[in-house]
């Protein structure tokens, strides 16, 4: 249930006021409250804004710094104000500072959770109401897959050199034509043809090793390092990503044996994490070293941000407890509402079970491979039949004996098809917040394995999609390599877009990481409040019922005052 306190002025946002009871739940749920002591900036000039904040009680004021360096208030925020909407979904950056003169209470809303509940429900998006009527423009997107919440550092690719290297085997059959055409010179139209095709195959040479050069790439974001190859001719895409919090080592190498890596300040990239199995290599990348330092520059800014929004939680939620401003507003898995797919079709590849677990079936053309034999049969039983009803309108029929093989043949392709329809569908690849689930069963009790295994043990995910078929109908692969496990890796074999299984992983990773998280902040929180609960005690000179001493002796009551004006303990002066 959404917090009370939040929700009575959440909702009296603009932005949010469209938004149906269940999805301002949702909205509600990402909101923290923050607490500022005076003289405390919430932000300042020049820094970027990292979301929206709604002011509950106290002030603001608004400055800017002049040429001299000066800060000169410009405006101010009062109680019920809001500011930065447009931060909720697009990076700014603040053209001035805002200090708060005194204690203060936020509501703040982090742009990477906004674009969080977007993705998840989508639905949300249409019943925003902003400036204008209409949401500000989102991020372009630098590579496929890139996350609504992601901002990319730098996209790289291998060193020209990679490329300018092959154009030799461009060259050659090039040069090779020519000279066949200058060879038959004699023979004008031969001669022609000749060097028109030596031109036409080495400029196509050129094109092909440019589209392979190109097309792969390796992307830096805030949030993983992600490795994308294409290759035309095998019609095969591999992604393979590593989250910046997986990373444990960077090591950068210009090989010694190639004069040229010196000369063109190019090398080597490996990434090391916590599995030897999710070790990855960039081979040709220019400047090896600057590469390093900004995958452990742009790792630093993440760790950062995570320990931010752990210090904003923990603050928040301990604001609430020593303020009394009602229940936590954090929630776990279970708090959220399950979405489920429905009603689920024969043959469809993903769907959402009860417990709000993504699960995924092989893809159908597998399906339809297992059961084409049946099939085949099926239809030849009913050949049998359909000519032994011929047959008995004709004389010396085939008799009983031909029915009985009909019907034998079209109950042993329903016994086929049955057997090879449970073989599909009892392949089954359920991924949920905390576990991935690998079932195998199969019919009359032959094989049920279920392997299990945690989320937090992924080290590395890849996609794979190889040929020209595979490529047509999206058929591909999906790895998962471990820590602490004694196979090297799990596969999602034959699974329908792969890239998109890939990614519902990742998210559902983060999803784990934030629950954990979450579970951090609540035990550090309470540790807090242990420890403010003792010092109150200290302070205030009392001690709890439970740590006091059996030996040590009852406090004595007060002393009656028999003299109102003379306190107790002092003798009474006689007038005589």
């Amino acid at each position: 249930m959404a917090d009370r306190f939040i929700q009575s002025h959440v909702q009296k946002l603009p932005i949010f006021q469209k938004l149906p009871p269940d999805q301002l739940d949702q909205v509600v749920g990402q909101f923290a409250v923050l607490r500022y002591e005076k003289g405390e900036f919430i932000f300042r000039q020049g820094q970027r804004i990292p979301g929206m904040m709604l002011l509950i009680s106290g002030q603001g004021l608004l400055s800017q710094a002049g040429p001299d360096g000066r800060e000169q208030v410009v405006g101010q925020v009062s109680a019920n104000e809001y500011l930065n909407e447009s931060a909720l979904f697009i990076e700014t950056t603040a053209t001035l500072s805002l200090r708060v003169p005194e204690t203060t209470i936020v509501l703040f809303m982090a742009r990477d959770k906004m674009l969080r509940l977007i993705a998840e429900y989508p639905e949300i998006k249409g019943n925003l109401v902003v400036q204008g009527s209409r949401l500000p423009a989102m991020p372009d997107r630098k590579f496929g897959g890139q996350r609504e919440n992601e901002q990319v550092v730098t996209v790289l690719r291998r060193h020209k050199w990679a490329f300018i290297r092959r154009l030799w085997l461009a060259l050659i059959p090039a040069a090779l034509l020519l000279f066949l055409g200058a060879a038959f010179s004699q023979a004008a139209a031969l001669s022609v043809a000749f060097a028109g095709l030596g031109v036409v195959v080495g400029g196509l040479l050129m094109v092909y090793f440019y589209l392979e050069w190109h097309n792969d790439s390796v992307v830096i974001s805030d949030q993983r390092v992600v490795h994308i190859e294409r290759g035309i001719l095998t019609f095969r895409t591999t992604r393979s990503e590593i989250p910046l919090s997986s990373i444990l080592e960077i090591k950068a190498d210009i090989p010694s044996g190639d004069p040229f890596a010196r000369l063109l300040n190019y090398g080597t990239v490996t990434i090391k994490t916590s599995g030897q199995g999710g070790n990855v290599k960039f081979d040709l990348m220019p400047a090896p070293q600057t590469v390093q330092n900004v995958i452990f520059t742009n790792q630093a800014r993440f760790r950062e941000n995570m320990a931010s929004q752990t210090r904003n939680a923990i603050r928040g939620q301990v604001d609430d407890r020593v303020l009394h401003r009602g229940e936590n507003d954090q929630k776990d898995a279970a708090g959220k509402k399950v979405r489920t797919s429905g009603s689920i079709s024969p043959l469809q590849m993903k769907f959402t079970n009860e417990k709000g677990e993504t699960v995924y079936r092989k893809h159908y053309l597998v399906w339809f491979g297992h059961v084409l034999l049946p099939l085949l049969v099926i239809l030849a039983g009913a050949v049998i039949l359909v000519f032994d009803m011929f047959s008995q309108l004709m004389p010396n029929g085939l008799g009983l004996l031909s029915y009985l093989l009909g019907f034998g043949v079209v109950a042993a392709g329903i016994g086929g098809f049955y057997m090879a329809d449970w073989d599909w569908r009892n392949d089954l690849y359920i991924v949920g917040d905390r576990t991935v689930t690998l079932i195998h069963r199969r019919p009359l009790f032959l094989q049920n394995v279920n392997d299990q295994f945690l989320l937090a043990q992924v080290d590395n995910i890849s996609s794979d999609v190889s040929g020209a078929f595979s490529t047509l109908f999206r058929i591909g692969n999906v790895q998962l390599k471990l820590v602490g496990s004694s196979e090297e890796s799990k596969v999602f074999r034959n699974v329908y877009r792969p890239g998109q299984v890939q990614a519902e992983i990742v998210k559902r990773q983060e999803r784990a990481r934030q629950l954990q998280q979450e579970e951090d902040a609540k035990r550090r929180q309470q540790e807090i409040l242990d420890y403010l609960s003792v010092y109150h005690e200290r302070i205030s000179g009392e001690t709890p019922p439970d740590t006091m001493s059996e030996a040590q002796p009852p406090p004595r009551p007060p002393q009656p005052n028999r003299d109102a004006s003379r306190p107790p303990g002092v003798p009474r002066v006689r007038r005589d």
